[in-house]
C-alpha cells in the first residue's frame, strides 16, 4: 500500500471510496512485489469473488452477463473515485464486454489484464459453462511471453488496441446465471441508488468539466459528439450520459451552453466576422447560428454586438430545449 500511496484507513472503512489512480498503482506494485510478470492474469483465480463486495453481489445475482455489466457499471462509482467503467457494446450477434480506462493508463497492463481475466473467470463461474471468448483485446503493448494469456482466454488475444475488451457471442452473454437471487439484487439496487444520489449531490463540477471539454473542441462549424468528449474525459459514453442525468442535465444542453458562451464572448471582438463567430461556436450555417442566438438571448447577434454587453438571458444548460 505504501508503493500505491494508499491510506489503510480507506480500506478499513465500510463506506470508503478508493481513488482510482491508487488502485492502478497497487496492481502494478503487486506485480513488482510478487515478481510475477502475469500477476494481473493470475490474481483473479486466487481471490474470493465476495472480496469485491457490492459489485460482486450485484453481478453474481444478475440474470446474465448483460445485466451484470450494467449493474457493475452503475455501482462502480460508489466504490471508486473517478475510475474506469465497465461497458457493453452490442454488435448484433456479437457483444463486446469491456472496461474503459483513462488515457494515461494505456501501458499499465496489470489492471487491464486483471479486469479481463476476472470477467471471463466470473462468467464461467456464474453460468456454470466453460465460456470461451471469440477474441480478447488489450491497449497495452504485447508482452514478451503471452502463454498465460492464451491459457486463460483460449482465443485470439490482440494488443495495442483501443480498449480492454472481450468479444462474446450474444448467446453466451444471454446465458442465465445459476441461483440468482432477485430479491437481494433489489435490495442492493436500492442501496446503490441511495449512495449515487448522495454522491451526485456532492459532485458539482462534473457538468462544468464536460462543458469545458466541449468548449475546447468547438470550431470549424461543428460541435463535438458525446463519444469524443467521453474519450477526452477517460470514461464511456454511457457513464457520461448517466452522470449528467444524475445532475438533471443532458449532453445536448451542455453543448448548447458551450456554444452560447463561445458566441457571447466572440461577439465582443469586432474583428471577428459573423461567419467566423458562427464557425467558432460550432455552426456551419450562419442562419442556424442566428436562430440559436435569438433563442438564447432574445436578440440578434448584431444587436448584441452593438450593445456591447450581455443581456439578461436564459442559460440553456438549465432549461429544456
Amino acid at each position: 500500500m505504501a508503493r500505491a500511496e494508499l491510506d489503510a484507513s480507506v480500506l478499513e472503512s465500510s463506506d470508503g471510496r478508493v481513488p482510482y489512480r491508487h488502485v492502478l498503482a497497487m496492481f502494478e506494485a503487486a506485480a513488482t512485489e510478487t515478481s510475477d510478470p502475469d500477476w494481473g492474469l493470475n490474481a483473479p483465480a486466487k481471490i474470493d469473488p465476495g472480496y469485491f463486495g457490492l459489485l460482486a453481489y450485484l453481478a453474481r445475482h444478475s440474470d446474465n452477463l448483460y445485466e451484470a455489466i450494467d449493474q457493475v457499471s452503475q455501482a462502480g462509482r460508489v466504490v471508486l473515485v473517478e475510475g474506469g467503467d465497465a461497458y457493453l457494446r452490442d454488435e448484433g450477434d456479437v457483444v463486446a464486454l469491456g472496461y474503459s480506462y483513462p488515457p494515461y493508463t494505456r501501458e499499465l497492463r496489470h489492471s487491464q489484464e486483471f479486469a479481463m481475466s476476472l470477467m471471463v473467470l466470473l462468467a464461467r463461474l456464474f453460468t456454470g459453462s466453460n465460456i470461451t471468448p471469440l477474441e480478447v483485446r488489450f491497449p497495452h503493448t504485447e508482452p514478451a511471453n503471452t502463454t498465460r494469456h492464451h491459457a486463460i482466454f483460449r482465443c485470439s488475444v490482440l494488443f495495442g488496441q483501443d480498449a480492454a475488451e472481450m468479444l462474446l457471442p450474444r448467446s453466451v452473454v444471454e446465458l442465465p446465471f445459476q441461483d440468482a437471487d432477485k430479491h437481494l439484487v433489489g435490495v442492493l439496487e436500492g442501496y446503490t441508488a441511495y449512495q449515487l444520489a448522495e454522491l451526485n449531490s456532492a459532485s458539482v463540477g462534473f457538468d462544468q468539466r464536460v462543458t469545458d471539454t466541449i468548449s475546447l473542441a468547438l470550431g470549424g462549424g461543428a460541435a463535438p459528439g458525446v463519444r469524443h468528449v467521453a474519450k477526452k474525459l477517460g470514461i464511456s459514453t454511457r457513464t457520461l450520459q448517466r452522470r449528467l442525468r444524475g445532475l438533471d442535465t443532458t449532453f445536448a444542453k451542455l453543448v448548447d451552453a458551450a456554444r452560447r458562451n463561445q458566441a457571447l464572448s466572440d461577439l465582443l471582438h469586432d474583428e471577428l466576422t459573423m461567419t467566423a463567430v458562427a464557425l467558432r461556436a460550432g455552426y456551419s450555417d450562419v442562419s442556424a447560428f442566428h436562430r440559436a442566438f435569438k433563442r438564447w438571448t432574445g436578440q440578434t447577434p448584431a444587436a448584441y454586438r452593438a450593445a456591447g454587453k450581455p443581456s439578461a438571458c436564459q442559460d440553456p444548460s438549465r432549461s429544456s430545449r
